[in-house]
């Protein structure tokens, strides 16, 4: 009996769990009951997707169909957008309307209403891409790298130490090239990992920016124009960011006002207190003095005599 009971409260939270779409979003109201998509994709689950599913809505006469992936972070659903595994993303979640349209602020609502949603920070390594970069692809573990970077080794690539990676095509010179670009923890490993990612990826032309390591090559195997690859890899510049306390003289003023304005807003309250306590004996003595016939008179010590 206890086993039974156990078994069906895991299957109760893993329905509960599986549960992306709520009955009503906006105004629009679920038709029947969501469908799940099975996540068997071997990037999808590398990239962390948790759970997906597919629901209908209608309000009046529109109506929209859409799917939604949830995952672990928002590194993956950014992934998962650029493989077009989805038309938007935004946080952990992303979504594809299949039949249907919705406004920009309309699908806002709909990744706020969806279960598990959150906004944690998104990935900095896109914003060191160069421009003029066609299917970029994310790669965070083995199976993005065989299938975005073939022929280069895990370790490297820095797989072991975690790292992230973004892969894309391009035209210099009216040749097709492939382009790559590593982040590692630290300038010192990304210094140590050129020579390794020079005998991975043979031909290519190598960029090291602190942390950061881009590499260049043709997909047919010949030499690309040393110029045009440096003018091509010249935005792959890391940007430092230092964050550093500095004493401001205005603090101990505000802090000072902050402190009066407290002091006083105490002050009224114990005031105000004081007075309402005051009413309610005042009232209490009427009453009873008027309920019992007391003369209402003070008892006294007399301590002086």
């Amino acid at each position: 009996m206890l086993r039974s009971q156990l078994l069906a409260l895991v299957l109760f939270a893993a329905a509960a769990q599986a549960a992306l779409w709520p009955p009503a979003i906006q105004e629009f109201t679920r038709k029947g009951e969501p469908r799940v998509v099975e996540v068997s994709d071997p990037l999808l689950k590398e990239y962390g997707a948790e759970a997906a599913e597919s629901a209908d809505y209608s309000s009046g006469k529109r109506t929209f169909t859409a799917t939604a992936w949830r995952f672990r972070d928002a590194t993956g659903a950014v992934a998962a957008t650029q493989a077009n595994v989805g038309t938007t993303s935004k946080g952990n979640y992303v979504l594809r309307v299949e039949e249907g349209k919705l406004s920009r602020s309309e699908l806002n609502g709909v990744f706020h209403d969806l279960a598990g949603f959150r906004e944690p920070p998104l990935p900095t390594l896109p914003q060191y891409l160069p421009k003029n970069l066609t299917n970029i692809r994310y790669v965070i573990g083995p199976e993005s790298l065989k299938q975005f970077i073939p022929g280069l080794r895990p370790s490297a690539a820095g797989l072991e130490m975690g790292i992230e990676a973004q892969a894309g095509t391009a035209k210099v010179t009216g040749l097709d090239v492939k382009f790559a670009l590593f982040r590692f923890p630290t300038p010192q490993i990304a210094r140590l990992k050129v020579a390794e990612l020079e005998n991975g990826l043979p031909g290519s032309i190598i960029k090291r920016s602190g942390p950061l390591v881009a590499a260049l090559w043709a997909l047919d195997g010949s030499g690309i124009d040393a110029k045009a690859a440096d003018a091509f890899l010249a935005p792959v510049e890391f940007k430092a960011v230092v964050i550093e306390n500095e004493a401001n003289p205005d603090a101990p003023i505000r802090d000072a006002a902050k402190m009066m304005l407290s002091i006083f807003f105490l002050a009224g309250i114990l005031l105000v207190a004081c007075l309402f306590a005051g009413a309610m004996f005042g009232g209490l003595r009427v009453f009873m003095r008027r309920k019992e016939g007391a003369d209402g008179a003070f008892q006294t010590l007399k301590l002086r005599e």
